[in-house]
């Protein structure tokens, strides 16, 4: 799934990254036995842009399988994600996107991103 968000890469990349220890919060949406997507979290205690508080819970990277997407399943993980937030001790979640991907712009503002 991290090839398909970005083609540009190849599946060694990532899992050396993994077994590198640079994805620590990792998660995987399962439907009906079959991972359909991925998200990952980050505590960040530099200045994140838009937040208040410090340390802030940030979505990395959230991906789901396009047959599965507008079912519910980003909404899910985003709640997840305040969760997790909440119990590292984060009271803010925060993400970024391209100002220039309105596709992405679109499905953040949907989610409550600001």
């Amino acid at each position: 799934m991290c090839v398909a968000l970005w083609p540009n890469h190849r599946a060694e990349e990532f899992l050396n990254a993994r077994k590198n220890g640079e994805y620590r919060n990792e998660f995987l949406y399962l439907n009906n036995e079959k991972y359909v997507g991925f998200l990952s979290l980050s505590i960040r205690t530099d200045y994140v842009e838009g937040t208040f508080s410090n340390p802030v819970g940030y979505v990395e990277r959230i991906y789901v399988l396009p047959q599965y997407r507008k079912k519910g399943i980003s909404k899910e993980f985003i709640n997840f994600a305040k969760e997790w937030a909440l119990k590292n001790k984060c009271s803010e979640l925060a993400s970024d996107c391209d100002i220039n991907n309105l596709d992405s712009l679109e499905f953040h503002k949907k989610l409550g991103f600001k």
